[in-house]
């Protein structure tokens, strides 16, 4: 089932990162942009948690998919894209390094399998918090996985090492993501479940007029005992 508010987040996500990194290419080129700290603060405090999210509420569907179609699977979708982007852009601004306020170095260039560029982080650590998700998920459940991430994201100030920061940092709220629907359908379902019943009452009592309120209007016998007899 396509859900229409998961559409609208990633838009408003999207344009919030890219409105971001227009913010930070002006101010990096001198560029006078009015409350710059105040925008960037509050655009890079929430919008990439809102991204991993979002990446998370349909992850459960991978767990069903044998281990190497899930590579294979996760590979097309996230390490090719990635690759082929950031070589893309990378290669443009080496070749235009001189005329570019970010220039770039043919070691960095070389480095883009083992070290993620630019804004393309993204794809790259999505796809080995994917793999986190997928070999703890499968073999424990939401409530352990939930745990895991969290004491990954406590754990995450002394992983400076490689990506090891940023994806402890960012599984947690991918983890999250990954439970969020379940609980809305559960949620979806109690309420279901209360209004059929509300309306099996009501038919019950609209076919049944004689079972309502027999025991409200049932008059209380005040004779006293003596003139009973």
């Amino acid at each position: 089932m396509k859900l229409k508010w998961v559409d609208v987040a990633k838009g408003i996500a999207i344009i919030l990162v890219v409105y971001g990194h227009v913010l930070d290419g002006l101010f990096n080129a001198g560029v006078t942009v009015p409350r710059y700290h105040l925008q960037h603060d509050f655009i890079y405090s929430f919008h990439m948690p809102l991204f991993f999210v979002l990446s998370g509420l349909f992850a459960k569907r991978v767990l069903v998919l044998p281990k190497l179609q899930f590579f294979r699977r996760q590979g097309i979708a996230l390490l090719y894209p990635y690759l082929l982007w950031s070589v893309v852009q990378s290669g443009i601004m080496l070749i235009m390094s001189k005329y570019t306020n970010g220039g770039l170095t043919s070691l960095e260039f070389l480095m883009i399998p083992l070290d993620p560029f630019g804004q393309f982080w993204y794809l790259y650590d999505l796809f080995f918090i994917y793999i986190l998700y997928y070999f703890i998920r499968i073999k424990t459940d939401d409530s352990f996985i939930l745990v895991i991430s969290i004491l990954l994201f406590i754990l995450a100030p002394y992983f400076e090492i490689w990506e090891f920061n940023r994806i402890f940092n960012h599984f947690v709220f991918f983890a999250l993501g990954s439970i969020f629907l379940d609980i809305q359908d559960k949620n979806q379902h109690q309420r279901d479940s209360q209004h059929q019943q509300h309306q099996s009452l009501a038919i019950h009592q609209a076919t049944n007029p004689a079972t309502v309120g027999t025991q409200s209007h049932t008059k209380p016998d005040l004779t006293l005992p003596c003139l009973r007899a």
